[in-house]
């Protein structure tokens, strides 16, 4: 880092501008303080400072618009299906969403239907092949959220009204007896696991790479890889080999089919495998998406297990509270896609 006596005016107030655009991305506020900001008219931005504040108010409105389409789009799909539903944008949609998600109102007894006319067009849910606990949820929650492992990696949340309370209390204590009577019982969720799978959108991957200097002679492992997005698109922009660690079956199938339909298992392994105790191979660059309450723990462990000289890559759009911090951090937006990224150098 540059002692503050060497930091020009202009460096400084470039610093400024980014740490505040962090800021109102973890706050969620960034389309929102971009547009108060331009609206001011900040004589004193620099031509680039202005260039990131235009780039992140035009990011959210143009996430907007395509969840008010999308969303549009998938209300008339349900009805065409003779599932009644509600989608009002002005509630369903932030006003300056950062990313893409939209919310569905249906009834409970649609979730099925509703879910097979969303799966049709690409959303995916890992207990959707699960019809016995797929039948449980609307006695048991008020919205499932389905994911389209698209660019942009959206969202939509189909949401009902649950069932009155007893009678919910009466089919959810139903429901654990008859799991407790299953062979080997319920399915645990595994209390190490990285998260929930949600893929990074793809727009932002070019930037990232560059923040962390990704070279063709790097070794770039993913813990928790997904479908293998980040793999695929480095083996093919990069070059660089590459490692996937992925300890959902069904999702390390789809990412070693996606490595498989580009050709690239020359460069690209995944394995089915816990990142949280899996020894870390000749790594040079560890990429980790996870959920930031997640990152405080991961972090410092993996710093330790890596070799010296290796940089950790991380990406969220919430605050991150670790230690040690971040070597560097900075916002990136690109198109309609933005977030954080930090680096850390073992």
């Amino acid at each position: 880092m540059l002692a503050l006596s060497s930091v020009t005016d202009e460096e400084q107030r470039c610093e400024d501008v980014s740490a505040r655009v962090m800021r109102a991305i973890h706050e969620h506020r960034l389309g929102e303080v971009a547009g108060e900001w331009l609206a001011d008219g900040a004589p004193a931005l620099s031509d680039a400072d202005r260039r990131l504040l235009e780039s992140a108010h035009q990011a959210c409105a143009d996430i907007h618009e395509q969840l008010v389409v999308e969303g549009q789009a998938m209300a008339e799909r349900l009805r065409a299906s003779n599932v009644p539903c509600t989608f009002d944008s002005s509630t369903a949609v932030p006003r300056h969403p950062q990313y893409h998600e939209l919310t569905l109102d249906i009834g409970a007894e649609h979730l099925a239907t509703a879910s097979q006319v969303a799966a049709a067009v690409g959303y995916w849910h890992p207990l959707l092949d699960d019809t016995r606990a797929w039948a449980e949820l609307p006695h048991t929650r008020t919205s499932v959220v389905l994911k389209r492992p698209d660019d942009r990696m959206t969202r939509i949340a189909l949401r009902w009204r649950r069932a009155p309370g007893v009678v919910a209390r009466l089919r959810s204590g139903l429901n654990r007896l008859r799991q407790r009577l299953l062979p080997g019982g319920a399915p645990q969720p595994s209390e190490r696991s990285l998260g929930g799978f949600i893929g990074t959108p793809r727009p932002l991957l070019p930037e990232l790479f560059a923040f962390a200097n990704l070279t063709r002679d790097d070794v770039l492992l993913d813990l928790g890889c997904g479908d293998g997005r980040v793999l695929v698109e480095a083996a093919e922009r990069i070059g660089c080999r590459g490692l996937g660690l992925e300890n959902d079956p069904r999702i390390q199938t789809l990412a070693a089919a996606a490595v498989a339909g580009r050709g690239l298992e020359e460069l690209v392994e995944i394995e089915l495998a816990d990142a949280n105790s899996a020894p870390l191979p000749e790594a040079t660059v560890i990429f980790l998406f996870v959920p930031a309450a997640a990152i405080a723990s991961y972090v410092p462990t993996f710093l330790k297990r890596a070799r010296p000289g290796t940089r950790l890559l991380v990406h969220e759009q919430d605050p991150i509270v670790c230690t040690p911090a971040s070597d560097k951090s900075a916002p990136l937006i690109v198109g309609s896609a933005m977030t954080v990224a930090h680096l850390w150098i073992a």
